[in-house]
């Protein structure tokens, strides 16, 4: 295709070569390395295909092969000056054309993110940009290994990456790096420690010595298996303490709402606006504005293509819509039902591994706000593990020597 182009663009001749040598000829402009295409024999004719420039050079060589050359037809963007020679503009307006279509075929209209699954697209583009790749970018003057280096070196999600550029469009593949599994440590020598108070219910010790029965109380980071035991030997072993242990627990949390509130509503008066963007130049079509000082904006981007090719135009079109600010005084009863939704929120989170048997919250008002106070009563394993660090034990095993018989 673009030696279609450069060809049209420098013209050329269709002609015919006819004599004794015709071979020998075409041999010679090969060795004087003039540019000859579509070769073909009709009759006792032989036809091909040059530069308009270099046809005016192969008179000494048909005349030494004893040849005649014949124009058959020209093509190319010469011919058409010549013939619309009179019509300057349109010579003019193509020219203008034509260096418009190189000077853009310079920049980047269009770039396709693929491969990203943990990282967002937003964040890839972003990173992009601050290292000088976007649409409307300079070609010329990119770096891309350089590109993806930096951007590589500041996402650490980023495990390979490549830039393909064809033509104005650029394909930016990403390979995330593979998070190892998570494995458990079932080997190091370990207690079993309580995470927070409660009574014990019930307690399943698959590893090490208990040091707690069901019914007793304890607090937090008491020692409740150790993984300190004796061994047969009379002396002591280190092994990894494992149990599950259930417990009686307690929790308490506060929420706070001020008695005055602002809330933001929708007014019935929209405005639509758009804008042209153009390689990132944005050209106002419409302006329109609503009158308040609070107003939300939805933005729809349409990009415009040709032939399914992406070009960097695309319409912005833009919904304004007017807010009011509306001030009132929180009741009683609206705030109970705050509080609720709260309430069971929080359980929801951060209570989600606990079994909640019971609540009680109590609502407070002071001069400005609500106060809410809620106490759970909740079952749950309250068991942790703590590392021992065996450097802190010295194993002694006293073995008696067996006596001699007499």
């Amino acid at each position: 295709m673009l030696l279609k182009l450069i060809r049209f663009l420098r013209g050329y001749v269709e002609f015919y070569i006819l004599g004794k040598f015709p071979e020998r000829f075409i041999n010679l402009m090969l060795k004087n390395n003039i540019r000859i295409w579509n070769t073909k024999r009709k009759g006792e004719a032989i036809y091909s295909c040059m530069y308009m420039s270099d046809y005016i050079k192969i008179k000494k060589h048909a005349k030494k092969c004893k040849c005649k050359t014949r124009i058959v037809q020209r093509y190319g963007m010469p011919k058409f000056i010549r013939r619309h020679s009179a019509r300057l503009g349109v010579i003019i307006g193509i020219a203008i054309f034509t260096l418009a279509i190189y000077i853009m075929s310079s920049f980047i209209w269009s770039i396709d993110i693929v491969g990203i699954d943990r990282v967002s697209y937003s964040r890839v583009s972003s990173l992009l940009a601050d290292n000088g790749f976007y649409v409307g970018a300079f070609k010329p003057k990119m770096n891309y290994s350089e590109i993806t280096r930096k951007v590589m070196l500041s996402e650490s999600e980023i495990g390979w990456m490549a830039i393909n550029v064809s033509g104005t469009y650029a394909s930016v593949e990403i390979k995330e790096k593979a998070n190892p599994p998570k494995l458990n440590d079932t080997t190091s020598p370990c207690n079993v420690k309580a995470k927070c108070d409660g009574e014990i219910v019930s307690i399943n010790t698959l590893k090490g010595e208990a040091y707690i029965t069901a019914g007793s109380g304890v607090v937090k980071d008491q020692l409740l298996v150790s993984g300190v035991i004796n061994d047969q030997l009379g002396g002591i072993s280190l092994v990894h303490a494992n149990a599950e242990i259930i417990a009686k627990t307690t929790h308490d949390c506060n929420f706070t709402l001020p008695k005055s509130y602002t809330q933001v509503n929708y007014k019935d008066q929209t405005k639509h606006r758009k804008r042209v963007n153009i390689l990132n130049l944005e050209f106002p079509l419409t302006i329109s504005g609503v009158d308040s000082p609070y107003y939300a904006v939805n933005q729809k981007e349409d990009c415009i293509s040709l032939f399914d090719t992406p070009l960097p135009v695309s319409i912005v079109d833009e919904s304004v819509n007017a807010l009011d600010k509306i001030s009132f005084e929180l009741d009683e009863k609206t705030a109970q039902k705050i509080f609720t939704t709260k309430v069971y929120l929080y359980e929801l989170f951060a209570l989600n591994t606990c079994k909640v048997s019971d609540r009680d919250f109590s609502i407070k008002q002071s001069a400005d706000k609500y106060e809410c106070e809620v106490k759970y009563s909740t079952t749950e394993d309250i068991s942790y593990t703590q590392k021992i660090i065996a450097d802190d034990f010295t194993i002694e095993r006293k073995i008696e020597k067996p006596t001699e018989r007499e």
